[in-house]
């Protein structure tokens, strides 16, 4: 699977907020997956003072990510391929490098 970053914006959340807003994120995850379209949310990152969330899923396709965002109502402004560097991914293995799979031709969709 390739890693995806998705870009929203989301004004002014608690830390409640956002735990919802990531639970719903890995619910609609675990949805299209069982539906066979596999995809994971492997985690999210808020910048309050730009009001902005950023979503990374690992997936096959863009457009599954946009599916996962629609269902779990996140914003979604942008979904752009992303290279993974020094973190785990949502299988669990560690992203020293770009990870196999990531697209190198900036799959992007908006």
């Amino acid at each position: 699977m390739a890693a995806f970053l998705v870009e929203g914006y989301l004004s002014a959340a608690t830390a409640e907020q956002l735990a919802a807003h990531c639970a719903r994120a890995s619910q609609a995850a675990d949805e299209l997956t069982a539906a066979g379209s596999p995809v994971a949310h492997v985690g999210t990152v808020y910048l309050p003072s730009d009001q902005s969330c950023l979503v990374l899923f690992e997936s096959a396709s863009a457009d599954h990510v946009f599916e996962t965002c629609r269902r779990a109502s996140i914003p979604c402004d942008r979904v752009t391929g992303a290279v993974l560097a020094g973190l785990l991914t949502a299988s669990g293995r560690s992203a020293a490098g770009p990870v196999a799979g990531t697209p190198s031709t900036g799959e992007e969709r908006s």
